[in-house]
């Protein structure tokens, strides 16, 4: 509070509802007559919703001047907790930095080839980037690509991230006997569009995600996206058949179809990779 009262601002934006220090500081703001606005990632689907918790969040959100939301989800969940519409300042306000990321990646692309070939990876291969962790659904993600890989010879999986969860896949995957999977380890944000030179189809599984950024990452380089249906920017960033496609995180068969797809469906890669290249500028820093 007191670097608040040195700094005084003419609005004050906080980055979320859940730290006490966030309701001292908005008890303090409307003491001195200071708006608030509150950046808010939340969607209805990201957690269990009910109960008194919720009914201290609806009065809570109710306090602030103005919301940042993520995207249409975040906002959606705002409007559920009775915020109006015209206290959301901005429904596309997750981002990423679009032209560091494509530079980065269009550096990388002349090395790409040689990078497979010193990896040993396939022609092809579907890309995911994120923790090794249960709600990203990778145990899902593996038997899928299991299941589609009987098509696709010359199609692999990169595994780009680290976790608990790292030596229980390596044991599916002997298990399963699942062939062509690679686990490239977990990388810094500038790394990972390096990475992304590498695949041809980017997939996110997770039963779990307020909004799930490396799917911005992705669409700035130009792929088409496979997204699980319950991440918080499939309703934003995914448009069916254009840019890529969504897919049930609990229906195994769904997200076996879409990964055929794209093994059956090589030519499209280009026009819906551009088309996700598009679709992002919608949440670009300048936008």
């Amino acid at each position: 509070l007191e670097r608040v009262t040195a700094f005084a601002p003419d609005v004050v934006n906080v980055t979320g509802y859940y730290d006490p220090a966030t309701w001292a500081l908005l008890l303090y703001c409307q003491l001195r007559g200071i708006p608030v606005v509150m950046s808010n990632e939340s969607t209805l689907q990201d957690q269990t919703r009910r109960g008194f918790k919720e009914r201290f969040k609806r009065w809570l959100v109710g306090q602030y001047d103005g919301f940042f939301c993520f995207g249409t989800k975040a906002a959606e969940y705002m409007m559920a907790l009775g915020v109006l519409p015209d206290k959301i300042l901005t429904k596309n306000a997750a981002v990423v930095d679009n032209d560091e990321i494509k530079a980065i990646f269009e550096a990388n692309q002349s090395r790409a080839f040689a990078h497979k070939q010193a990896l040993g990876l396939p022609t092809y291969n579907f890309i995911f980037v994120g923790r090794l962790v249960g709600v990203k659904n990778l145990p899902f993600l593996l038997s899928a690509f299991r299941a589609a890989q009987v098509f696709a010879p010359d199609w692999g999986l990169i595994l780009i991230g680290d976790g608990d969860l790292k030596a229980s896949l390596q044991t599916q995957i002997q298990q399963q006997q699942i062939e062509r999977v690679y686990f490239a380890g977990g990388h810094s944000w500038q790394k990972i569009p390096e990475w992304l030179t590498l695949g041809d189809i980017f997939v996110i599984s997770s039963t779990s995600e307020t909004w799930g950024l490396v799917v911005n990452e992705a669409m700035v380089c130009g792929l088409p996206v496979l997204v699980s249906s319950w991440c918080g920017c499939a309703v934003d960033l995914v448009e069916e058949g254009v840019n890529g496609y969504t897919f049930n995180p609990t229906k195994q068969a769904d997200l076996e179809h879409k990964l055929r797809w794209f093994i059956e469906n090589t030519a499209q890669f280009q026009p819906m990779g551009m088309a996700s290249q598009r679709i992002i500028q919608r949440f670009a820093p300048a936008t």
